[in-house]
């Protein structure tokens, strides 16, 4: 496990972020549909920071989608509650 974390946090170019964007989307959603948010919701921050960087649209739609299910679990919890606001609106931008 210790290599893995060592592995991501390497720098490195889009492709990379992209990957550490993703993983952590994938963590964020493994534990959304445990329903455990509390663990969630630093992951998907994080996701929502790196996806936000390399500006993918379809990950930051993917990422709208679990804060939905996240508020449905959690609504009430000020990071879930941060989550939203750091995500863009569902609109197209150009």
């Amino acid at each position: 496990m210790e290599i893995l974390t060592a592995l991501m946090d390497l720098p490195g170019d889009e492709a990379m972020t992209r990957q550490h964007a993703y993983s952590q989307y994938l963590w964020a959603q493994a534990y959304a549909d445990l329903r455990w948010s509390e663990a969630a919701v630093p992951s998907a921050q994080e996701a929502a920071v790196k996806m936000k960087q390399i500006k993918s649209r379809l990950h930051l739609c993917r990422l709208r989608g679990l804060h939905a299910q996240l508020s449905q679990l959690d609504g009430r919890n000020l990071e879930v509650i941060r989550l939203g606001v750091m995500l863009p609106s569902g609109g197209r931008s150009r």
